[in-house]
């Protein structure tokens, strides 16, 4: 009896050291490695460098950190779940502000979240977080094109993020971006150019059209006619 109850025990043991083994591999946090954190090798060098590199430029511009980690599985874990470790586990944000985003991705089910901190949910809400997702991201990580997909998620959350602009989705042209983005220096300058050319339209068409009856009228004073008004 007392042997097997010391069985017992002995199997209880291994459970839970094998229990707490799986688990620490599962909630094992990785050492980042800067704002792009690539684990499942889906990005080459120089494609990981140059998201690094626009990252970096756009936090020493606008404050905002942005971090992205892609992992080949999420091990049994939730997607929400897993990227809030790596968010807090990473310190994501400046140093006393609620300011971090992380875009986190698993490839082997093709899961995604995009985590965005409080201070930051004014500029990027959830619905409109969804739709850059849907437009940016979702179409190429379905065919595997994983630098494509998280450089244009990437450039959609930066020309929002602390920037006062508003969000244009890919395939607007260049003078619809503008006129969207009343705040932005180049949507002024789009306004200015497009007013003035509406009245400069508009004067030489007056003035045409006072040429027009200038003459008209000169030519009617010969034969003794006035012309009043061209229509």
């Amino acid at each position: 009896m007392a042997n097997l109850i010391s069985k017992k025990y002995i199997f209880l043991l291994i459970g839970l050291f094998f229990f707490n083994f799986v688990s620490a591999q599962e909630y094992d946090i990785p050492e980042s490695k800067g704002f792009v954190n690539d684990y499942a090798g889906v990005f080459s060098e120089k494609e990981e460098r140059e998201l690094e590199d626009s990252l970096q430029k756009f936090y020493k511009r606008s404050g905002v950190q942005i971090g992205l980690a892609i992992e080949e599985t999420l091990n049994g874990l939730e997607k929400f779940d897993r990227a809030m470790m790596l968010a807090r586990g990473w310190k994501i944000g400046q140093k006393g502000a609620n300011n971090g985003i992380l875009v986190y991705i698993a490839v082997n089910e093709r899961k995604y979240h995009i985590l965005v901190a409080r201070d930051m949910q004014g500029d990027l809400p959830d619905g409109l977080v969804g739709e850059m997702a849907r437009n940016e991201l979702v179409p190429y990580i379905k065919d595997d094109q994983y630098y494509k997909g998280c450089k244009s998620i990437l450039n959609a959350l930066t020309s929002v993020a602390g920037t006062g602009r508003k969000y244009v989705p890919v395939g607007k042209p260049w003078y619809e971006e503008w006129m969207l983005i009343p705040t932005n220096f180049a949507g002024w300058v789009a306004a200015i150019i497009l007013g003035s050319i509406i009245v400069l339209t508009w004067v030489l068409g007056i003035s045409r059209n006072l040429a027009q009856r200038n003459q008209l009228n000169q030519r009617g004073a010969e034969l003794g006619i006035k012309f009043n008004k061209v229509k």
